[in-house]
């Protein structure tokens, strides 16, 4: 609508009013955007009428969110060997914080052979941590003797034993298997069967004698 006016007053002069063509709507080139996207919410932006302001019918489109944007991780509290750790990391742009577990490492034990096993003798063996320095204990069994197939013979002299024997491998233990008495008990032994074989005869003589 239009009119004319009083300079003056402003007042309109009768008759004076007119109607004024409607125009078309000049459309921008470039959408606008009508709201910014942000980490995890998606924007969106439309045509606009240069002269009204107008949004143009379908032209509305969907800006992607943006995603966040995190910094460095910052190690809150560290993994144990048996507890898990925690880190957080926060984003530049909306200032979320994220926070997830470090996983915990587990025990990493080392072996030390404390006392070694021998053949009679049981062993220990030591395994400790090397993060926490937690310490477990292991018998280790005897080995048992492992004993050679050969036997070993050391003749007996005049005055002294003799011996059968044999070795082990492992330790060089010894295992008497048999004494070879001396050549001096066997000549005792000897005359005392001697002796007695004449006891005997003369026992046995005086008996006869006797019941003539």
């Amino acid at each position: 609508m239009q009119d004319i006016r009083c300079q003056n007053c402003s007042a309109v002069k009768p008759g004076s009013t007119q109607t004024i063509a409607r125009t078309d709507h000049v459309w921008k080139a470039t959408k606008t955007i009508d709201q910014e996207a942000t980490c995890t919410i998606d924007g969106q932006k439309s045509t606009h009428c240069s002269a009204c302001g107008a949004i143009k019918e379908n032209s509305m489109e969907s800006i992607p969110a943006t995603g966040h944007s995190y910094g460095e991780t910052t190690v809150i509290r560290e993994a144990s060997c048996t507890e898990n750790g925690i880190q957080e990391r926060r984003c530049e742009k909306c200032g979320t914080v994220e926070t997830t577990e470090i996983e915990k490492t587990g025990h990493r034990m080392d072996l030390t052979v404390t006392q070694a096993a021998t053949c009679e003798e049981d062993g220990l063996m030591t395994y400790e941590c090397r993060y926490c320095r937690r310490k477990q204990y292991k018998i280790q069994s005897a080995l048992e003797h492992d004993w050679s197939e050969d036997i070993i013979t050391i003749d007996s002299t005049l005055d002294e034993n003799g011996e059968e024997f044999r070795t082990c491998y492992r330790c060089g233990g010894i295992d008497i298997i048999r004494v070879i008495p001396s050549r001096q008990d066997t000549l005792t032994l000897s005359a005392v069967m001697v002796s007695m074989d004449l006891i005997m005869d003369q026992m046995e003589r005086t008996s006869k004698m006797f019941w003539e």
